[in-house]
């Protein structure tokens, strides 16, 4: 057999250095991967942001008609009917603040046993109950969704409303906030991945 100058066969030296290409190549494959969840959870985290900064400010037409709508009906005795879309704006304001809150950690948690756990342990915990919160708003989405679509079809009004307002704007938006909320689990989801098969480098979903 033909060896090399230290003794090495050629057929042993190129077999190392293809070994060593694949390796790069996979390595190089798995951090572009990486890069584009990274992005794609960062993308999903500032449009829950402004999603809920802007959602804030329908508190102030929500509470301006509900102050005119008292108003009108309790001191004058003569209600503006047109003036019933309080839950719509409240709905909103819900459903925009409802994946800003899944971002801050805001919505109510059971963490008597989990705060206990290491970060890593938490990540944990919050991977296996990742199916369970996928299994609840997925299904609502499709429900919702559904419902927007038809309302849309045919430009559902408030019959309760003397304008006839429009409410399947309303229903889109309420879609569109329960899709927000599945994404930001999907990019918790990326992060605990992250954190819990990646070793210890202080990572932080």
């Amino acid at each position: 057999m033909l060896t090399g100058r230290r003794g090495y066969s050629p057929l042993f030296v190129s077999g190392n250095i293809n070994t060593k290409k694949l390796q790069a190549n996979h390595n190089k494959r798995i951090k572009v991967i990486s890069e584009m969840i990274d992005r794609f959870c960062r993308l999903v985290d500032l449009v829950n942001e402004w999603s809920g900064r802007i959602g804030g400010w329908l508190f102030v037409p929500f509470i301006l008609l509900t102050v005119t709508d008292v108003f009108t009906r309790y001191v004058l005795n003569h209600p503006w009917y047109y003036l019933d879309i309080n839950k719509q704006f409240l709905g909103s304001l819900a459903v925009l603040g409802a994946g800003y809150c899944y971002l801050h950690k805001g919505h109510v948690y059971v963490d008597i046993l989990v705060t206990r756990l290491s970060r890593r342990g938490q990540a944990i915990v919050e991977l296996c109950l990742f199916p369970l919160i996928l299994g609840a708003l997925v299904p609502m989405l499709w429900k919702i969704a559904q419902d927007a679509s038809n309302a849309v079809r045919i430009r559902e009004t408030l019959s309760s409303s003397a304008l006839y307002v429009p409410v399947y704007q309303f229903k889109c938006l309420l879609a569109f906030g329960v899709l927000l909320m599945i994404l930001q689990a999907i990019s918790f989801f990326f992060r605990n991945l992250k954190l819990v098969f990646t070793p210890k480098s202080g990572a932080k979903p």
